[in-house]
């Protein structure tokens, strides 16, 4: 499902100089991203709720529950890019959600994910104004299935060798958070 938006206005509707992360305990973290989120964010957040993951890959349940878990465990490092990239990662499973021969699968998920932080959309604008980097957390979304194949694979690892040590930091803490597992 492709949620149609058009909400600049909905990211001014948020008072966003009450936002801070900081103290916020990590089990509550998804809500309180939730809670500053405009309401077309929520509605593609809520529609997660309905998309099944496979059991073995994800036996924390559907993507919504998964996200909550990912955002939340993402908390721990208190940096906006990673918790943005958590809440937003698996958003383009609505999108790539197919099931052949009772195997659920989402091939290209992270792509769509990450369409939706292209040049010119809104989603990038509520991101700054979160404190985050729109670039950072494109990156981090459109690369994290790259950390599941990158051991035996010459070329995944090449290019994550040539990335910064920065950057490698992000993949490695986002790809940790995002095994899957129950810890809500």
């Amino acid at each position: 499902m492709i949620l149609e938006y058009n909400f600049f206005s909905e990211i001014y509707d948020i008072d966003y100089k009450n936002f801070d992360i900081s103290n916020v305990p990590y089990k509550d973290m998804f809500d309180y991203i939730y809670k500053f989120s405009p309401i077309t964010i929520r509605k593609h957040i809520d529609s997660l709720k309905r998309i099944d993951q496979r059991p073995d890959y994800h036996p924390e349940g559907n993507v919504y529950i998964h996200t909550k878990v990912v955002t939340n465990r993402l908390s721990k490092t208190k940096d906006i890019n990673l918790i943005l990239s958590g809440f937003l990662h698996d958003t383009g499973k609505d999108r790539t959600t197919e099931t052949k021969d009772g195997i659920i699968r989402q091939p290209g998920h992270e792509k769509y994910s990450a369409e939706l932080l292209n040049v010119g959309s809104p989603w990038r604008k509520w991101i700054s104004l979160l404190g985050g980097n729109p670039y950072i957390v494109k990156f981090i979304i459109s690369k994290h299935m790259i950390m599941k194949n990158l051991i035996g694979n010459k070329k995944n690892q090449r290019w994550f060798d040539s990335l910064n040590s920065r950057l490698q930091k992000y993949l490695i803490d986002f790809s940790k958070a995002d095994k899957g597992g129950v810890d809500i």
